[in-house]
């Protein structure tokens, strides 16, 4: 998604990181699901975990805004854009797309995406989205890195920005990506805002993960 703050255009899709940049934890979430979910990647990304989702799940689909789907860029190694990407039971769509919307799903992922959203008023947005298609008894897996070596250099570096509770880093002229920290204690609120009615948390390596059930 696109953002502007005080004149400034805010890509969401240049925090998105690479197929090659996953994170252990996650992988091993994933290779412990039981078969035959249906998983909505919320935010996907260059799909760095829809595709290990999908040789697990039965059906995932992934969703992002349409800068990201569209552009030719890397994806597994291959130059592409992410909606072409060919895997038998991985669908990519549009966020604005309301196909999406139609379906219910076991599990939501939303793995370091509300870090790179600049508002808590769209964080929220991203949340109830999420709670209105899962199924009862699914749940949304919220994974936020609140621990990183590059933050300490983002407040020393003259092209950041702080912002609300992160960076906005800039790219181009006039052209930024943001990263913020939301605590996981105002995560865990929107959460029970939004209407979840388990939630349960753990740290690991710098990040914190939320699972919250329908």
């Amino acid at each position: 998604m696109h953002y502007i703050i005080d004149n400034k255009v805010i890509k969401s899709e240049l925090a998105a990181k690479s197929t090659k940049q996953t994170n252990s934890h996650m992988l091993q979430i994933i290779d412990e699901l039981p078969s035959g979910l249906t998983v909505l990647d919320y935010g996907c990304g260059k799909l760095r975990y829809s595709i290990p989702l999908a040789s697990k799940a039965k059906t995932v689909i992934a969703i992002d805004s349409s800068f990201q789907i569209e552009k030719k860029q890397i994806v597994n190694g291959m130059k592409m854009t992410i909606r072409d990407y060919d895997q038998s039971n991985l669908y990519v769509y549009d966020i604005n797309s309301e196909i999406w919307r139609k379906h219910t799903y076991d599990l939501v992922f939303c793995i370091n995406v509300l870090s790179a959203v600049p508002c808590d008023m769209e964080r929220r947005n991203i949340l109830n989205n999420a709670y209105a298609v899962l199924k009862n008894g699914g749940f949304v897996l919220i994974a936020v890195q609140y621990r990183n070596s590059y933050y300490n250099q983002y407040s020393k570096r003259s092209d950041t920005i702080r912002f609300h509770d992160g960076w906005l880093i800039k790219r181009k002229e006039n052209m930024y990506s943001f990263y913020g920290i939301p605590s996981e204690e105002k995560v865990v609120e929107m959460c029970i805002n939004v209407g979840f009615n388990e939630v349960n948390t753990h740290r690991l390596n710098g990040s914190y993960y939320i699972k919250a059930y329908k």
